[in-house]
């Protein structure tokens, strides 16, 4: 046989995953999408990289590459992730951002389901994930049925099925990973006849809690605490409308759409009871799920409820929004009729902060690292802290560059409004947060559900706060 046909006969050369993986997280580094984040920092800071984003849930988006905690408490530097093992992960998440565009809370669900991975990792393959084989993610899957319920355990192995899927193809490991999730997807539609179809019905309030919700909802003590009334008819909009919180949140000011109803032949219907043109009414809405502006229609019935509640969020929201409208106007200010020169004692800063006590003022500076000399400050002083605090974030931006800004959205509010354990701000006008809601509902529903037949167990003290 000659030296041409035995060189043929030979086998490709593999390629060597150590070098492989070397070659990929040095790649990986000299792509970086994240800014101001320091690759070898094992904390990551990357929210301010997404294109797209809601106000209601705006907050920091941290990538923390440890393992998971070992308490409640969160996550410490105390059990990081060894440093070949996080060089790899960092360079997936660096990958499917340059690839994909994958956005911050994606992220951090992957580096979350790599934890359940890396727990059940020996020494030597943690330090070394050119080692890494099919067991180790059958072994994380398993896992991930016994930590979590099925839905969570099924999208968490999907994102392992991703990074099986990328350490194959760039051949970072020594032998063919090839790991498919065995986690049955949950049904998404059911037929009436399915014990999936009883579970989402043993899942929805019972008629009882509905009732006890519409009841405290027309109570006229509701009128009587402006936050209360604002949470409760967001609350309506949602049962109305079904709305996900974040598109409800983000609504414009322009959300009503009236239309007038039209036979078949274009002709305008009219309403046989008030010899009125019919109409229809909806509201405008940016779907969560991406894609431009829809309208949802809304039930006749619920019309009565939709107008009221827009009345009263409009009533609530108005002043902040008005504001907002300002501050948007005036970059870098706030709107405090005042010399900067003027000397203000402190109960004249007690009247511009809308303060109860007095106290409060020298204690609203302390935390702000200013001190309050000789009873007297300046307006410069106080319009600097002031200016400090606001807010200049967009209440959405889409994935296209549309922008829509807090005096343009529907709900907007002063700062620590929502609070009732902290003065109104005035000068700083904010969105709503999704967890304003929660909270609401962590005790209105707990009353609902008191008002209800089979619920007697919740402490008199909420039941006096909020029924009495």
């Amino acid at each position: 046989m000659d030296k041409a046909r035995v060189q043929q006969s030979k086998a490709p050369e593999t390629k060597n995953p150590v070098t492989a993986l070397a070659g990929f997280v040095k790649q990986a580094q000299e792509q970086q999408p994240y800014e101001n984040v320091d690759w070898n920092s094992p904390i990551w800071e990357i929210g301010a990289s997404d294109v797209k984003s809601r106000a209601h849930t705006r907050g920091k988006r941290t990538l923390y590459f440890t393992e998971h905690p070992k308490s409640v408490q969160p996550n410490t530097l105390k059990d990081l992730f060894e440093n070949e093992f996080a060089e790899l992960i960092k360079a997936c998440i660096v990958r499917r951002r340059v690839d994909r565009g994958v956005e911050s809370v994606t992220q951090m669900g992957f580096l979350q389901a790599v934890r359940y991975l890396y727990t059940g990792l020996p020494l030597p393959v943690r330090r070394d994930p050119t080692r890494l084989n099919r067991g180790h993610f059958v072994a994380a899957e398993q896992y991930l049925l016994v930590k979590t319920k099925q839905s969570t355990a099924c999208r968490f192995s999907q994102a392992l099925e991703n990074l099986s899927y990328t350490l194959d193809r760039y051949s970072l490991c020594r032998t063919s990973i090839s790991y498919r999730s065995s986690i049955p997807r949950s049904k998404q539609t059911v037929d009436r006849t399915s014990s999936e179809f009883q579970k989402r019905v043993d899942a929805l309030p019972e008629n009882a809690v509905i009732n006890a919700l519409a009841e405290i909802a027309n109570d006229p003590r509701l009128l009587e605490n402006e936050m209360d009334l604002l949470n409760m008819r967001i609350t309506e909009l949602l049962y109305i409308g079904g709305f996900r919180i974040g598109e409800l949140l983000t609504l414009p000011c322009n959300t009503l759409v009236r239309e007038p109803v039209l036979d078949e032949s274009g002709t305008p219907v009219v309403n046989k009871e008030t010899g009125k043109p019919s109409e229809r009414i909806g509201l405008r809405y940016w779907p969560e799920k991406g894609g431009e502006p829809v309208v949802k229609w809304m039930p006749t019935l619920t019309i009565p409820i939709l107008l009221r509640a827009l009345n009263d969020i409009n009533r609530i929201c108005g002043p902040a929004r008005i504001n907002a409208e300002w501050l948007e106007a005036h970059p870098g200010e706030v709107n405090l009729s005042a010399s900067d020169n003027e000397r203000l004692t402190r109960p004249r800063v007690q009247e511009i902060l809308e303060f109860a006590r007095p106290q409060y003022v020298r204690a609203w500076f302390k935390t702000r690292g200013e001190k309050f000399k000789h009873r007297k400050t300046t307006v410069a002083t106080l319009r600097r802290l002031l200016v400090a605090q606001r807010y200049e974030e967009p209440v959405l931006i889409r994935g296209n560059g549309h922008v829509q800004r807090l005096s343009k959205s529907l709900f907007a509010l002063f700062l620590n409004q929502s609070n009732p354990h902290n003065n109104t701000n005035r000068f700083i006008s904010v969105p709503m947060r999704s967890n304003t809601i929660s909270t609401f509902h962590n005790s209105v529903v707990a009353i609902a559900a008191y008002k209800a037949p089979r619920f007697r167990l919740y402490t008199k003290a909420i039941i006096l706060k909020h029924c009495s």
